[in-house]
This record gives structure tokens, sequence and C-alpha cells, in this order.
């Protein structure tokens, strides 16, 4: 399976991995704090890069790793996100205007942050292993599947710089605040 078989395969196999909904709320929250695009960029940074380098280690044959996730693992990122989710709307519907992260949200603690929730499903991405594995059986040379994963972490990551793209056009529709008055 070469060539045009193969691209929509992974296509539709990293759309359907692109819905990592952790990710997603992750990178929402990051866009409502301090530095919005420099935060969540690099929590997509650690997150993809992750993602990317375990797809090569998937394909040159890292295949002791599990497939099925465990029942609680799904509770526990559900969790995460309702959590997530009842905190925006409560901020919101107590009208703040940026949500505080934590003092020790740093950059490099974001961009770890993206390398842990990418670690955390990485064993459990049946998308990901499929594509792997179809990219490892009919793509040859080392080279041409480092292509093709790109390929699947470019579209594993449209959800995520979706939400940066949206939030930008926002950013620029929002006038500016007004300018403080000297005393």
């Amino acid at each position: 399976m070469t060539g045009a078989p193969l691209f929509s395969t992974l296509t539709a196999l990293a759309l359907a991995d692109s819905l990592h909904l952790l990710a997603i709320a992750a990178a929402v929250y990051l866009l409502g704090t301090e530095q919005p695009f420099r935060r969540t960029a690099t929590f997509v940074a650690g997150l993809i890069g992750t993602h990317f380098a375990g797809g090569v280690l998937l394909v040159v044959g890292w295949g002791f790793v599990p497939i099925t996730p465990p029942r609680w693992w799904s509770v526990i990122e559900w969790g995460v996100i309702a959590a997530i989710l009842v905190l925006a709307i409560v901020r919101w519907r107590r009208g703040g205007a940026r949500f505080r992260p934590p003092a020790s949200l740093t950059l490099p603690t974001t961009f770890g942050l993206g390398v842990v929730v990418s670690l955390a499903d990485l064993a459990f991405d049946l998308p990901y292993h499929l594509a792997a594995a179809r990219i490892a059986a009919s793509v040859p040379t080392m080279g041409e599947q480092v292509v093709w994963l790109a390929w699947f972490n470019l579209v594993y990551a449209l959800p995520l710089l979706i939400a940066m793209g949206a939030y930008a056009v926002l950013a620029l529709r929002r006038p500016a605040p007004p300018a403080p008055t000297p005393p």
C-alpha cells in the first residue's frame, strides 16, 4: 500500500487520533492564560514532538507496547476534561477576563505537560499503532517512513492548530483595553 491508499488511510487514522480531548482541553485552557500563544505553542511542541518520537519507535519495531488501554484510563481522561470544562464555565460566568495559571506554569513546565500528556496516551493510541504498522509494512526506507509520520502528526495536530488560529482571529477582533490614565 503506497501512494493514494496510504495517504487516505493515514489521514483518516490521524483525524480519528486528533480528537485527543485531554490535549485539546489543555490547549484551550492555555489559550486563556497570560502569554497564550507562547504557552500553547510550547505545549503543542512537547505533545507533537513526543508523539512523533513515539511513532519513530513504533515504526522501527517497538512492538511490546500494549494496544488496548485499561478501562480506568478513559475514566481519568474524561474526569480531567470535565473538571477543566466546569472550571472554565464557572470562571466565564463570574466574568473573569483571564485564567490565572499556577506560578509554576513556566514554559519548561508547559513543555513537560505536553510530553506527559502525549506519553500517557501513546501506549494506548490504537490509531497511531495502526498507522505505524501500515507505514512499516508498506514504506521501504526510514526517510520515507519519517515523511509519512510527519504527515500523520501534522493532521493529528490540526485541532490544536485550529484552536490557536481561532483564538488569533478572535484576539484581533477584540478591542484593545483603554490605556490607564496617569494620576
